[in-house]
């Protein structure tokens, strides 16, 4: 259970990082051009997170991640 919360610590950190970071990088967008490269790459990295959680091969873990995952989109 302490490893888990340690894990997702890390893992809340580090994605919400490269959310950030990819927040940073589409402050300008051309005219004309949607949000769909930026919802693209969050949703990359969101399953980057669900299969680093997966890697882990711990059901508690993947299903604190989904969760965090889930929140994260809603």
């Amino acid at each position: 259970k302490m490893l888990v919360n340690m894990y997702m610590g890390l893992e809340d950190r580090y994605t919400a990082h490269c959310v950030a970071r990819l927040l940073a990088a589409h402050t300008e967008m051309p005219a004309g051009s949607g949000p769909v490269p930026l919802v693209d790459e969050v949703f990359f990295v969101l399953t980057n997170a669900l299969e680093r959680a997966a890697s882990t091969m711990d059901t508690s873990c993947f299903a604190a991640v989904a969760t965090a995952v889930n929140d994260k989109i809603g």
